[in-house]
């Protein structure tokens, strides 16, 4: 039992350090992109899209909030996490229905991929669930 609450300290620790790292370069990417290109941009490979960045601060704010901020009202972080779900389902639609007229309509977006937004999307579930049930005693959500 011992062994187990000190896991669970550690790795909430850990998983702190990692959120935080997220949100972190997820706000120096969006910041990057309203000031011109994106951070390490190029042509030729990929890169993280303005709404990539965007989502990943939204989830790992509000999950961040919600952990650590008392009043930080948990509908708050909910709403958040339906917002990205449903900007990626969209972007998801729009690629797959019309991605020519949508990529030669804005010739300098930089567009979330389709597999991307599948797992924005599925990041955001586990959120949801991680946050309406409590699973910190239970090994399968």
């Amino acid at each position: 039992m011992k062994f187990q609450r000190f896991i669970e300290e550690q790795g909430s620790g850990f998983s702190d350090l990692c959120a935080g790292t997220v949100l972190v370069v997820g706000l120096v990417t969006l910041l990057w992109w309203v000031s011109g290109t994106g951070w390490f941009y190029t042509d030729s490979g990929p890169v993280l899209s303005p709404f990539t960045s965007l989502s990943l601060v939204l989830i790992t704010g509000g999950r961040l909030a919600h952990k650590h901020l008392t009043r930080w009202p948990m509908p708050l972080t909910l709403a958040w996490n339906g917002i990205v779900i449903g900007g990626n389902l969209s972007n998801i639609m729009v690629q797959m229905s019309l991605p020519g007229i949508f990529l030669d309509s804005f010739p300098g977006l930089v567009p979330t991929s389709i597999m991307t937004s599948t797992g924005l999307i599925l990041y955001c579930t586990v959120e949801i669930l991680v946050i309406i049930r409590d699973t910190r005693h239970n090994t399968f959500i």
